[in-house]
Parts: C-alpha cells; sequence; structure tokens
C-alpha cells in the first residue's frame, strides 16, 4: 500500500545565532552565590547573584583612590565652570570630549579624564554642567559601592531587564549583535564552536563576566548559504523556513540579504523557540524552499502504458486494474507522487479531464510483468 509521507525541496546551510543578550560584570572579587539557576526567565529587580568579598582588599583601595581623584577633578571642573572661566577656545574638542567622559567614567578609563582635564574647564553651559554632574553622581555610587567591599559587605547583583538568566559567556555577546545586519556577510561568519564559554564559575574577580540577560521573544539567524542561486526566489519580507540539526522547523522573516559573489547571507526576525535553546549560537540547518503532502511508492513498480505512468493493483474484488500517476519527485528507491484532490482525481498532461489515481488503500502488485488489467486474483 501507499504510504503518506512529506516531499521537501531543501538546501544546505549554517545558523549563526544571534540575540538581543547583555552581559554583566562582577564589580568585586569574591565567591559567587548563584540565586538564579541556569535558563530560568526573571523580571526587572530580581536578585541574580552575590559575591561575598575577599579579604585582599589592596586592589579596592588602589581603585578607590583613582575614583576620589577623578571626583576632584570634576569638582574643580565644575566650580570652573560657574565662575564662567573663559569658554572661547576649543568648542568642537571639548564638546566631544563631554560626549565621551560618562562612558570613560563607566568603563573605568580615568586616565582620559586626567588627560584632558585643562579642557574640561573652559566651558560654560548649563547642559555641559549637567553632563559633568551626571559624571559625578556616577562616580560617587561607585566610591559608595567599593567602600561597601572594602567594608566586607557582600555585593548583589539586580536583573536591571527582563529576560533569561545564563552564566555560559561565549564571547560572542559583542560579535554576534542585533545591529547593522547589512555588514553580516559571507566572509565575516565564520564561528562555528564556542571554546571560551564560562559557566559554573564560583570565584571571580573584578571585571569578569558573571552572567547574562537574554531576550527570548526576538532573535535573528544569519543564514550563510554557499550558492546564492538558492535564494533567488526570496525577498526581503519574505518568509524563510529552515530546519535544525534536531528537525525543528522554525519560520523567521527575512530583514536582509547580503549578497557576496556566488554567496549570500539572509538574516531572518524569529518571535518564537529561542526559550527551548536560548545558548544556541552555530547550527548546521537547511533551508526548506518546499513541502508538500504526498504518497510514497517503491520506484520498481511503476510503469508506463499509452505514454502514462502508472501501476497495477488489486482491486477489492480481485481484479487487476492500472492507475495512472503524477511522479512529483524521488528518493532512493521511492517514488513521491500526487495523491490528487479531495476525490482523488489529478490532471495529467494532454488529457481533457482529470482522472483517477492511486488511493492510500489501494494493494499495488510488485513486478507488474507478471499481471495482466483485467485480471481476475484469488
Amino acid at each position: 500500500m501507499p504510504e503518506r509521507s512529506v516531499l521537501y525541496k531543501k538546501s544546505n546551510a549554517e545558523g549563526f545565532v544571534i540575540k538581543d543578550e547583555v552581559v554583566y560584570k562582577a564589580e568585586g572579587s569574591g565567591q559567587v552565590n548563584k540565586k538564579i539557576p541556569e535558563g530560568e526567565r526573571v523580571p526587572v529587580g530580581t536578585e541574580i547573584a552575590q559575591i561575598n568579598s575577599v579579604k585582599d582588599t589592596s586592589q579596592l583601595m588602589t581603585e578607590l583612590k583613582e575614583i576620589e581623584d577623578k571626583i576632584t577633578v570634576l569638582l574643580n571642573t565644575e566650580v570652573a565652570a560657574i565662575n564662567g572661566e573663559d569658554s572661547s577656545d576649543g568648542d568642537a574638542d571639548y564638546d566631544s570630549f563631554l560626549e565621551d567622559i560618562q562612558s570613560n567614567i563607566n568603563n573605568e578609563k580615568y586616565n582620559s579624564i586626567n588627560e584632558n582635564k585643562d579642557l574640561l574647564q573652559k566651558k560654560d553651559s548649563t547642559s555641559d554642567k549637567t553632563l559633568i554632574e551626571q559624571s559625578l553622581e556616577s562616580l560617587l555610587e561607585k566610591k559608595e559601592f567599593i567602600k561597601k567591599q572594602i567594608n566586607g559587605g557582600d555585593l548583589r547583583f539586580y536583573a536591571k531587564r527582563a529576560g533569561i538568566v545564563s552564566y555560559e559567556i561565549d564571547g560572542y555577546e559583542n560579535v554576534l549583535k542585533p545591529v547593522e545586519f547589512e555588514n553580516y556577510t559571507y566572509d565575516k561568519l565564520n564561528i562555528k564552536t564556542s571554546d571560551n564559554v564560562k559557566s559554573d564559575n564560583l570565584d571571580v574577580t573584578v571585571g569578569e563576566p558573571l552572567y547574562k540577560i537574554i531576550n527570548n521573544f526576538e532573535w535573528y539567524i544569519a543564514v550563510k548559504i554557499e550558492d546564492a542561486k538558492d535564494i533567488e526566489q526570496y525577498k526581503i519580507g519574505q518568509a524563510m523556513t529552515v530546519e535544525l540539526e534536531d528537525e525543528t522547523e522554525l519560520k523567521g522573516k527575512i530583514i536582509n540579504i547580503n549578497i557576496s559573489g556566488n554567496n549570500a547571507v539572509v538574516v531572518l526576525y524569529l518571535n518564537t523557540y529561542l526559550h527551548t535553546d536560548y545558548n544556541l549560537r552555530y547550527t548546521p540547518l537547511e533551508i526548506i524552499h518546499s513541502k508538500r503532502d504526498c504518497l510514497k511508492i517503491p520506484s520498481n513498480v511503476i510503469f508506463e502504458k499509452d505514454g502514462k505512468n502508472g501501476i497495477l493493483i488489486k482491486e477489492i474484488n480481485g481484479i487487476v486494474k492500472f492507475k495512472p500517476i503524477s511522479i512529483l519527485g524521488e528518493e532512493g528507491a521511492y517514488t513521491f507522487i500526487d495523491f490528487g484532490d479531495n476525490n482523488g482525481y489529478i490532471q495529467l498532461d494532454g488529457e481533457e479531464k482529470p482522472v483517477k489515481t492511486v488511493s492510500l488503500f489501494d494493494e499495488i502488485l510488485y513486478n507488474p510483468s507478471n499481471f495482466s488489467e483485467g485480471e481476475i486474483l484469488d
């Protein structure tokens, strides 16, 4: 009997997962106490981890001294600005530096502030003083944070965004980012394994990755395609279906197509599944161009009669009958055929009317050359 099956048209590709994820680093040294298990989704404000501070505070004391020096610099700068010192020179350099000052402080690049101390004292404007005040506030917060560490207080880390908590840091969080999708080209996507994954690390130092929070509602796959001809039929805005190694099918929306000679990269937007495999980064996959429900029969039962492909079946009354078929494709020793409309009729080339084809419950005869149409079998 025929088997119900699905005929796929696929092509091989590689997938690189792009996620909206933020890595949070340890702001102190010591032993980590993880409050949230790996893979759990948390709302904003949830306590994620706690660091029990170490006894050696020499590094913290040095950092505290540097921060106090920078606070002094900024306080002097604010006083100079209020007093209306000369602001006629260096406007462009000053404006550019002020835009960077907050970032430099947050990233602990304190030397950048010392190098431009004179420049900071040349401008008097309300907006500039606001930036200085914001920088001072940030430094003061860091100062109190470090003082608490020195005094032996435990450091607590809370979720600043909702999402899935993961302690596996693979180093590509700032490489495969959901921005500038036009820059994801064939030559640039070479990641296949993540050798530098951090997980279950109980002792950390200042600045070491501690955990990350992943937005599992929106994510992307950059599909790397060797032959650009495989995607000629696709356009931005259309859907594309891909199949992962575990046969999971995902349908995404095409938001970018980057052609590089004979190669291509298609970037898909998705909003399902990631919670199932939130640490997925690289995966071989297949693009499913089409799939069609059909019947599958052995190829060696097919023969030609009057220019039509068909098979012999045994009807309920034992009579041998020829039934035409419409071949959709082949795979190994099997052929996929059209099962027709709701009544089992197919339209053949050269025929004015649809003809009855094979049904799911027909008994197919092997070795059709051993039988004759109209023959009655026991």
